[in-house]
């Protein structure tokens, strides 16, 4: 019977060092980004399972016992001509019969069919976050823009002007023929986050960035897709990384179409 000892080439009684030790050598020899074989694939899913087992001290107490179980000879009835050596009085009554414990067993679901999905999802949600800092950094332009609507939060406070380049912030009072001037707007290239706005004149009207907000939920995203692709965490601590960058990553489309 294959166990996961023997998945890892290691002994029964073998130390955490060692089982350490055997992991990072085998998931070197068959990870998939090394080798496009379909059995060093297998192999591979099977060394993190056995992994994840025994570098638990609980997890792998329970799965000694159970291999201790399977090895133990069955126990044979006696058969129904053979009387039992110490019978009971037939007047004697039986006490009651202990009942057998209940062992409660730990549900575990396979994560390994889902290790591809979990690593191209976090490869993607880091070329997302990259993107957004970098349009939201260093990639910027001017185009001619026009205002196409205002939304007035309060004459005396700020100003949101709808363009045809971006939204833009704006404090302070604006011309009365805002609507029908052309406009020279700075804004970045693909996310439209706009950092000046020109008047025919040259005045630069006062723009207060929109997202602020959004690095910081950027920073936060992108180390935890970062650990969905270390290979060293158990497929479920990846999935966990996955799932908080996820959630992360629906905030930041909630900020980007506000």
């Amino acid at each position: 019977m294959s166990t996961h000892y023997a998945t890892l080439g290691l002994p029964a009684n073998a130390p955490p060092a060692a089982i350490r030790q055997a992991y990072r050598r085998l998931v070197l020899l068959t990870h998939p980004d090394r080798t496009p074989d379909p059995a060093a694939h297998q192999r591979f899913l099977a060394v993190n399972d056995a992994y994840d087992v025994l570098r638990d001290p609980a997890r792998r107490a329970a799965y000694d016992a159970t291999l201790r179980r399977a090895a133990a000879p069955a126990f044979r009835p006696p058969s129904p001509g053979s009387a039992p050596r110490n019978s009971p009085p037939r007047h004697a009554r039986p006490g009651p019969q202990a009942q057998p414990r209940r062992q409660s067993k730990t549900v575990s679901f396979d994560l390994r069919p889902y290790a591809r999905p979990i690593r191209w999802l976090g490869r993607l949600l880091l070329a997302f976050g990259l993107l957004l800092l970098l349009d939201y950094g260093c990639l910027d332009y001017t185009a001619p823009a026009r205002c196409l609507a205002l939304k007035v939060a309060s004459p005396d406070s700020m100003t949101t002007l709808v363009t045809t380049r971006g939204r833009a912030d704006v404090y302070g009072p604006l011309p009365a023929d805002i609507l029908a001037v052309p406009l020279q707007v700075r804004s970045s290239l693909i996310f439209r986050f706009v950092r000046e706005v020109l008047l025919p004149d040259g005045r630069a009207l006062p723009v207060q960035r929109r997202g602020t907000s959004l690095p910081g939920f950027v920073c936060f995203m992108l180390p935890l897709a970062l650990l969905s692709q270390w290979s060293w965490l158990s497929l479920a601590m990846r999935l966990n990384a996955l799932m908080l960058a996820g959630i992360t990553t629906v905030l930041i489309l909630l900020l980007l179409l506000r």
